[in-house]
């Protein structure tokens, strides 16, 4: 009889136990949440990742929709909603551009991505300077040009690109080695092109006010407790 009663009292406390971990209430970090909003962003708007679209806007709407669960003020809710709402469209006008007008832009940001080890040996082993630093600025142009988009920039960047061009084509290389070189410019200014293309449409001003929309939001968010679901 006591073996009986201990039996039930064990199996009675796995079963409590096993309820009160299925009951246990999920922690949401709404700071990490954000962070993986924008890992979803970039993906789609520079790196023309368009699959990752469906993570950023779910990933997006969920993180709004816990703002009002926050132990904060009525007014920083609405305050730091807006910000969101304001960073989340503009994402959406990118992706939309993107996406109809440049189908391929994942596929040259990779090629670019990929070719850049061995563009970046041949230009050694050619070893002429003016090349070396068309390709130095042409890429530095181009960085820059994502961080802050500018016509000035934009413009900037195809003098660069047609210089290097001019240079290589100057030095009457061999077929071998000079195709591959001028095929991987081409594709890194299709990536360009297509990024141009985007930023233009979503406004250049917009863009810019992306990375500062980032760090309020961030502000915001710092010092919030992770919440329950």
């Amino acid at each position: 009889m006591k073996s009986m009663i201990l039996t039930l009292l064990i199996v009675f406390n796995l079963d409590a136990s096993i309820f009160s971990q299925e009951e246990k209430p999920k922690k949401i970090n709404i700071k990490n949440s954000f962070r993986e909003n924008i890992s979803d962003a970039n993906a789609v708007i520079k790196r023309g990742d368009y699959t990752r679209y469906t993570n950023y806007q779910s990933g997006i709407k969920s993180t709004i929709s816990h703002i009002d669960k926050l132990d904060i003020s009525s007014k920083e809710k609405i305050e730091i909603k807006n910000y969101l709402q304001k960073y989340s469209s503009i994402i959406n006008k990118i992706y939309k551009k993107l996406q109809l007008e440049a189908p391929k832009f994942n596929h040259h940001y990779k090629e670019s991505i990929n070719g850049l080890k061995n563009f970046n040996k041949k230009l050694a082993g050619i070893g002429y300077r003016p090349i070396l630093n068309a390709w130095y600025e042409l890429s530095k142009t181009k960085a820059r040009f994502i961080k802050k988009p500018s016509e000035k920039l934009e413009k900037k960047f195809h003098e660069k690109w047609r210089l290097i061009m001019i240079n290589i084509t100057e030095l009457y290389l061999d077929e071998e080695i000079e195709a591959p070189l001028f095929a991987y410019l081409e594709n890194y200014k299709a990536y360009f092109n297509e990024i141009s293309l985007a930023y233009k449409s979503a406004q250049y001003e917009n863009i810019k006010s992306l990375k500062p929309l980032c760090y309020k939001i961030k502000a915001k968010l710092e010092f919030i407790t992770p919440l329950s679901s």
